[in-house]
């Protein structure tokens, strides 16, 4: 699903949100986590909201799989904003690694 967002985004240039329900809410360790991203999100703007929190697990690493809802005036690019998330994330577990979509609104 996230490689057919990035592909209209980047071929296309199209936006668009696909969805693959459900997403996991009843799980102790994922739900302790998105908390925790939320937390380090806005810890870095209050204004920044996640949303569809997905978590893979694998042999070497984890991927922590989110969307950042940020608005357009906020001076940090996407890329320096996935860069600052994913050096905080690491703090929590160097075996996390974030793939994230910024929506700007």
């Amino acid at each position: 699903i996230d490689n057919i967002e990035r592909t209209l985004r980047n071929d296309y240039r199209i936006e668009a949100t696909i969805h693959m329900d459900p997403i996991v809410t009843d799980d102790e360790l994922i739900n302790t986590l998105r908390t925790q991203v939320a937390a380090v999100v806005s810890e870095i703007d209050s204004r920044l909201r996640i949303h569809d929190f997905r978590f893979v697990a694998g042999t070497t690493h984890t991927n922590l799989i989110f969307d950042i809802a940020a608005p357009f005036e906020m001076k940090m690019t996407d890329g320096e904003l996935c860069r600052a998330v994913a050096e905080r994330v690491s703090e929590i577990n160097a075996s996390y690694y974030t793939v994230i979509t910024v929506d700007r609104e």
